[in-house]
């Protein structure tokens, strides 16, 4: 099945994979996938690079 992102995404898993393994510098990378210096710096530093839920944590009834 073929990974979908949702609208809003700068980023997807093999760019992070690449930004992360990059010896280039932030602002190579910056220009080269099309996104914000600090973008690149977070994915620099992550550990883990799959999607995150973005579904509520608890659900609040009135």
């Amino acid at each position: 099945m073929k990974q979908e992102y949702h609208s809003n995404a700068t980023t997807n898993l093999h760019m992070r994979l690449d930004i992360n393994k990059s010896n280039l510098t932030n602002l190579m990378l910056a220009n080269k996938f099309g996104i914000s210096e600090p973008t690149v710096s977070k994915w620099k530093n992550r550990a883990i690079f799959e999607d995150k839920s973005s579904r509520p944590h608890t659900i609040h009834y009135a």
